[in-house]
C-alpha cells in the first residue's frame, strides 16, 4: 500500500524511512518532503501545488496518512483525511487545540486532574507584568499559540521575565502566538517526555475500547547553546530512553497524567 506523510522536517523523515522498511508498504509520499527524504528508498516526494493535503493524498491512491506537523493538525488536515476515506494518524482538530493553545491545555488539565504547574493567563500586558512582580524569579513565560518550540521563556531573573513578556505580547518575538501568555510556576528537576499512542474516537469510547499507549521515555536538547544555555528552540536533537524514568515516575506518569487525560479526550 501507499502511506502519505505531511510535513517537510525531521520528524517527518524519520516516520517516512520507518514506514519504509515495512513490507507492507509499497511506496511512502512525502507532502512536502524535504532533500532528505527525496533519497530515501521507497518515498517520493509530491509538492501539494495549492491542492489540500487531503486531496494530494487520494490523488495518489494513499491507503494511510501520517500527519507530522502541529499547525496542519491544528487547522484540521486529520478530519479531512478521514472524511476523504483516509485513516489518518494524529489527533482531529477539535483534539489538536490541546497543543495550539497552551490556555486551553491548562483549562483542560485543570478540569480532569491531570497534574501540571500552577498558572495564570493574560491577554494585556500590564496585568501580566505585575504578576510577574507579584511572584518573582524564576518564572516561566509561555506564549499561548503554536510557535515552533520558540514559545517559552524560562526566566532566571525578573528583568527577563518582564523582557519575555513585552517581546512576546508585542508579536515581535513570536506574531500572533504571543499575544496570549501563560505565566507559569518555575519546577525544578528533570524533563522527560512520553509521547503516546491514543485512541479515542466515539465509536472506540461506547465501545470500551479507548485506550492510550505509551511510547519511550525521551528527552529533547531544547537549548540552543552548551550546558543548557540560551534560548528555547524547536529542538536539537533528543535522547530516547532516558535513565533516569524509573518504574516508580512510570506508575505516576500513567495515574496522573496519562489516563485523566484519555478521560478528558473521551468527555
Amino acid at each position: 500500500m501507499k502511506v502519505a506523510v505531511i510535513g517537510n522536517g525531521g520528524r517527518e523523515h524519520t516516520i517516512a524511512w520507518k514506514l519504509a522498511q515495512s513490507s507492507k508498504v509499497d511506496e511512502v509520499i512525502c507532502i512536502p518532503g524535504n532533500g532528505g527524504t527525496a533519497h530515501e528508498k521507497k518515498c517520493r516526494n509530491v509538492e501539494p501545488a495549492g491542492a489540500s493535503f487531503a486531496d494530494v493524498a487520494k490523488r495518489e491512491g494513499c491507503a494511510l496518512a501520517v500527519v507530522g506537523p502541529e499547525n496542519p493538525l491544528a487547522d484540521g488536515v486529520a478530519d479531512e483525511l478521514w472524511a476523504a476515506g483516509i485513516p489518518a494518524v494524529g489527533p482531529k482538530k477539535a483534539a489538536a487545540q490541546l497543543e495550539a493553545s497552551k490556555d486551553l491545555a491548562k483549562d483542560f488539565m485543570k478540569k480532569y486532574g491531570v497534574a501540571c504547574a500552577k498558572s495564570e493567563t493574560f491577554t494585556d500586558e500590564k496585568a501580566a507584568l505585575e504578576y510577574v512582580e507579584q511572584q518573582g524569579a524564576p518564572i516561566v513565560i509561555k506564549a499561548d499559540g503554536l510557535a515552533a518550540g520558540k514559545g517559552v521563556v524560562v526566566a532566571k531573573t525578573l528583568e527577563e521575565a518582564k523582557t519575555a513578556v513585552t517581546e512576546l505580547m508585542s508579536g515581535s518575538a513570536v506574531g500572533d502566538a504571543g499575544k496570549k501568555l501563560v505565566i507559569e510556576e518555575y519546577l525544578r528537576g528533570a524533563e522527560i517526555s512520553v509521547l503516546s499512542a491514543v485512541s479515542v474516537t466515539p465509536d472506540f469510547a461506547k465501545a470500551g475500547k479507548a485506550a492510550v499507549v505509551p511510547f519511550l521515555s525521551a528527552r529533547d536538547h531544547k537549548r540552543l547553546l552548551d550546558g543548557a544555555e540560551g534560548p528555547n528552540t524547536g529542538g536539537m536533537g533528543a535522547v530516547c530512553p532516558v535513565d533516569d524514568f524509573t518504574d516508580e515516575l512510570k506508575v505516576q506518569f500513567q495515574k496522573n497524567i496519562l489516563e485523566p487525560t484519555l478521560r478528558g479526550l473521551i468527555e
